[in-house]
Formats: structure tokens, sequence, C-alpha cells
């Protein structure tokens, strides 16, 4: 068996008259020992570490480097707009798709009713009688609902975008352990 350092990758040595026909056998290509190839080659690396090579070329686990300050910051904002939606996933579970897909018709209906009570109510008008109650008892318990939403979504909302600020503000300075201690519930 042989290894490439640059390639970071074995090659059989019976397929090497096949590599070099078609000019891919590598250059750097150092012919190793069974044992290396057991451990580098067929084995998982270390918790934290990938496979190198050592000063001489040959095989060996090397620690994997830290991501560049980019893709460490799409992580983060991945990872923030992840819990921002786990949030709000837990109310908004409590709803089947096609009833939250009517709330913004509930809210204007119901503030509109509120305003003057001869507003039109198709949506709060076929809930209420289908749930044997007036528009009159259901639109404040709608109103009630959709302000406590809001102000959940709002704040989820606002803390998410904090955070996506502290992301722009670490990446701007390159401060790599900044950008790394933001998280969702240090953001209290």
């Amino acid at each position: 068996m042989h290894y490439s350092a640059t390639k970071k990758a074995f090659y059989p040595t019976n397929m090497r008259s096949t590599y070099q026909a078609n000019g891919s056998w590598p250059v750097d290509a150092i012919k190793v020992t069974d044992a290396e190839w057991k451990t580098y080659g067929q084995s998982q690396p270390p918790d934290g570490m990938q496979r190198g090579a050592d000063e001489k070329g040959r095989p060996s686990w090397v620690p994997i480097p830290p991501d560049d300050l980019d893709t460490l910051a799409a992580k983060k904002r991945g990872e923030i707009d992840s819990a921002a939606a786990r949030a709000v996933a837990d109310i908004r579970s409590l709803y089947p798709d096609f009833e939250r897909e009517t709330w913004g018709d509930q809210e204007d209906e119901a503030r509109a009713w509120t305003a003057d009570n001869t507003a039109p109510t198709p949506t709060l008008t076929g809930i209420a009688e289908a749930r044997g109650v007036t528009v009159k008892y259901l639109a404040p318990k709608v109103i009630e609902k959709a302000d406590q939403y809001r102000t959940l979504a709002t704040s989820v909302a606002g803390k998410r975008q904090r955070l996506e600020d502290d992301i722009a503000a670490a990446l701007e300075a390159e401060d790599r352990e900044g950008l790394e201690a933001i998280e969702w519930s240090n953001a209290e």
C-alpha cells in the first residue's frame, strides 16, 4: 500500500500501473507498513482528528483545523435560526396547519368587528357557528391569542436579530472567540 500526503489517501500498490496510465498516481506516494494502513486507512480517527501526514509525509492523525470565520458564522446563523424556530414551535404545534393558515384572517376580522360590529366576518362566523358560540364571544378570544403569540414571536424575532448583529460584529472584528461564544441560550 502507498500513501500520498498531498491527497491524504491510500493507493493500492498493485494498481500503480493503472493509476500511472491515467496520470493519477501521486508523485509523493510512499510505501507504508501494514500497521500504518490498518491504523490510518482502516480505522476511524480519534475525536477532533483527521487523516493527514507527519513531517516525513507518513500517514498520521492531525487535528481538524477550525472552520474559517465565514463558515463558523454560517453555522452559528443556522443554530440560531433553528433555536428561534423551536422557541415558537411549541405554541404552533398546538394547532394544525389549516387552522394556522387562518390566523391572519381571524385576527383581521376580530379587530375589524371589535371596531365596528357590522364588519364582515366570514371566517369568524364559520368558526363561531361550528363551535356553537357567537362572533361577540369569539372575537376577543382571537385578539387575546393573537396578542400573546405576537408578543412571543416579536421577542423571538428580536432576539434572533440581535444575535445576527452580534455575528456581524464578531465577523467585522475578526473575533473568533466572540463568534464561538454566540449562542441562543446566552442571549436572554
